[in-house]
């Protein structure tokens, strides 16, 4: 309890201030209980001040704190009502609240907020709290409010923009009632103003209606490009006084329409002034056309040839008669390719006779050259890709291989198209005799074959081989598949050709074994390929050069010179497969020097020499010639053969025995060998060079 201040001469003060001063009485016999009666008085009059003012300040607290409660009830209803607001602006904006829905969904979703109810103010403070709540609702309401109007007004204006665009494009239509669609645009005004955008309306109609002429004139420039009198009428609506377009287009555009109707009005006059001249140009190129699909030996489809024939109509007389001469040609050629490949030439023997013996004109000279085109390039079909020379013939494709699952060794996918190209094969060579290929794919399936071998790791590369003998199943076909894929990896393509011969009695694939032919050879086809590997990595460490680390080897320039002193005569006439023996020469002998660890570059002569003979085969003398043997086959062996080969081959053909008859290694052709004098071939009575096969590894 506060203690109550006394003056200093003991006179009692009130809280706060100081009391006036009094006279003191002194009585001796009163004077202690009249000073304790005063001093109990003074302090009473203290305490009950003290009590009022603390109750005064408790109300004045507790005042202030309610007043605080209901200006944080108000900030709290304030920041609801405007989350709402800012989500239903965001809403509208975004058009996922129609405008005129927003209104609604304000009071729908203000009215489910409590309303705060604050206690213990006085009756003015709750009548301020309430105004001031429903006047941050009203205010809150009204930007909503106007929130709908503004998306209200922007409907409408896109109502207008969008009526527009719907009357513009019916001016599209080069009859349209343009008066009627322009106006059209002008009774939009009524909805403009509604929408607010009244104020640019008559620029914006004006627009519109430039817009309407304007795209009006280039539908008709467009639909009557080809029509000489369109075009000349709407040359006159552009320029006439009276004309559709009159008063209605600025300068620019007029002249700008203007330009183009000129332009292509020229163009037509030209070209109906030109029209025969056109005719006889169209004509010479379907002449062009048919000579050339007449080289080729395929027959055109017959929507082609029909379409030549109109063409054709326009030409001259003289391109008529041609074109006529031609067709007649193409049906005699066509008979004559399907015949076996003898008939074909002596075909083209009877046309060149004639010719020599009677003249011809230039047009006959050109005819003759032309089917001696064909006809080349119909046997050259049949010998290097017989499908496609099949499906030219036939018109029957042949569906394309499932590469991915023939080299996953997939045969199962695979097995009965094969075995379906192994038939249509067969028919060929029945068909066209020994002159029909083996080849059993595609052309563009051997190039994909090929492009993939070259990535492969030694393994891959086998497995491949393997996979590709097994669904085969034809010692001709298989190797003809390999040489589809000659040209894009010779040392590989070679490796399967060895692969499969070394494996004709079922040696496990990827063996190396000392039993195969030859046996101090190995496995040749894994040599080949672990040398390539060797001699052109792919994913070696680079060396400190920045090339691939190769494997050591002699000077290239050294090792072909001896091997070109070993059997470069046999190889006469053969540079290309010279140059792939050496490939593959350099890749053996590369595999073989890794087996034994050396690494030193150095020419060891023993390993060449062995390299040689596993690579080529055994060289063979016979009449003064070098020629290789069939491969796996033993010089000796091949010498007690040949003889016996020649002689039935010189009866078969029914010709003498010339004398001096030696033999030439075919090119492209392993194990088949010709017949020749000096360097002559000979020939059988129909003109085909004499030839036999000799096989090695059985």
């Amino acid at each position: 309890m506060p203690r109550i201040p006394h003056s200093p001469g003991g006179t009692q003060a009130t809280f706060g201030q100081r009391g006036p001063d009094r006279p003191t009485q002194f009585n001796p016999e009163t004077r202690g209980l009249t000073a304790g009666l005063e001093a109990r008085a003074d302090a009473a009059r203290v305490i009950g001040g003290t009590v009022v003012e603390l109750g005064r300040q408790r109300r004045e607290e507790d005042d202030a704190l309610a007043r605080a409660r209901a200006e944080n009830a108000l900030a709290d209803d304030a920041v609801q009502v405007q989350t709402i607001t800012t989500d239903i602006q965001s809403r509208i904006a975004d058009g996922s609240l129609p405008w005129d829905k927003a209104s609604d969904e304000f009071q729908d979703r203000v009215g489910q907020l409590d309303s705060p109810k604050p206690s213990d103010l006085d009756a003015p403070d709750v009548e301020r709290f309430t105004g001031r709540l429903r006047r941050n609702r009203m205010e809150s309401e009204a930007v909503v409010s106007n929130l709908a109007l503004s998306g209200k007004r922007a409907e409408m204006k896109g109502q207008v923009s969008s009526l527009r665009d719907r009357l513009a494009k019916l001016a599209s239509d080069p009859n349209a009632d343009l008066g009627k669609i322009v106006a059209g645009g002008e009774g939009l005004r009524d909805l403009a103003a509604a929408g607010g955008v009244a104020a640019n309306f008559d620029k914006d109609q004006r627009d519109f209606s430039d817009r309407v002429y304007s795209d009006n004139a280039k539908a008709r420039l467009i639909s009557g490009h080809d029509d000489l009198d369109a075009l000349t009428q709407l040359e006159q609506d552009l320029t006439s006084d009276d004309g559709r377009y009159a008063g209605k287009l600025d300068a620019d555009k007029t002249n700008a329409l203007l330009s183009q109707v000129v332009t292509a009005k020229s163009r037509l006059e030209a070209k109906a002034a030109h029209e025969a001249d056109r005719g006889e140009a169209a004509a010479d190129r379907t002449l062009t056309q048919f000579r050339q699909q007449v080289a080729t030996g395929v027959s055109a489809p017959l929507d082609t040839v029909n379409t030549w024939t109109e063409t054709m109509r326009r030409g001259t007389p003289e391109q008529q008669a041609e074109f006529k001469d031609l067709l007649r040609g193409e049906a005699e050629l066509q008979a004559v390719l399907n015949q076996p490949p003898d008939v074909q030439r002596a075909y083209l023997q009877t046309l060149q006779a004639r010719v020599t013996r009677e003249g011809a004109t230039v047009g006959e000279q050109a005819n003759l050259k032309r089917m001696e085109g064909a006809v080349e390039s119909n046997l050259r079909a049949l010998r290097q890709e017989p499908l496609v020379f099949n499906a030219n013939r036939t018109g029957i494709e042949t569906q394309p291989l499932d590469l991915q699952s023939l080299m996953d060794g997939d045969v199962s996918k695979v097995q009965a198209q094969i075995q379906a190209r192994m038939v249509t094969l067969q028919t060929l060579r029945k068909q066209y005799g020994s002159e029909a290929g083996s080849a059993p794919l595609l052309p563009q399936e051997a190039s994909a074959l090929a492009s993939r071998l070259t990535k492969m790791d030694t393994r891959g590369a086998a497995k491949l081989f393997g996979t590709l003998n097994r669904t085969i199943g034809d010692p001709d076909a298989y190797q003809a598949a390999i040489q589809q894929l000659a040209p894009d990896s010779p040392v590989r393509a070679l490796a399967g050709r060895y692969y499969a011969l070394q494996r004709a009695n079922g040696v496990p694939d990827g063996a190396v074994t000392s039993t195969s032919v030859k046996g101090e050879f190995g496995d040749v086809a894994m040599y080949l390929l672990k040398g390539e590997a060797l001699l052109n990595p792919t994913k070696t460490a680079q060396g400190e050069d920045g090339k691939d680390a190769a494997f050591p080897m002699p000077p290239a320039q050294k090792l072909s010179q001896i091997v070109a002193a070993t059997v470069a005569q046999a190889f006469a006439g053969r540079p290309q497969e010279f140059e792939t023996a050496v490939q593959a020469i350099r890749a053996y002998y590369a595999a073989r020097s890794a087996e034994v660890g050396d690494v030193k570059g150095t020419l060891n002569n023993t390993r060449l020499a062995l390299s040689v003979r596993a690579v080529v085969g055994e060289k063979a003398r016979f009449e003064g010639r070098d020629v290789i043997a069939p491969w796996g086959m033993s010089e000796a062996e091949f010498r007690d053969k040949a003889d016996e080969y020649v002689q039935a081959r010189l009866k078969s053909a029914k010709r003498e025995d010339p004398g001096d008859v030696t033999l030439l290694n075919a090119r492209g052709r392993p194990d088949v060998y010709l017949l020749v004098r000096g360097i002559e071939p000979l020939y059988d009575q129909k003109g085909v060079p004499l030839a036999f096969r000799m096989r090695g590894v059985q």
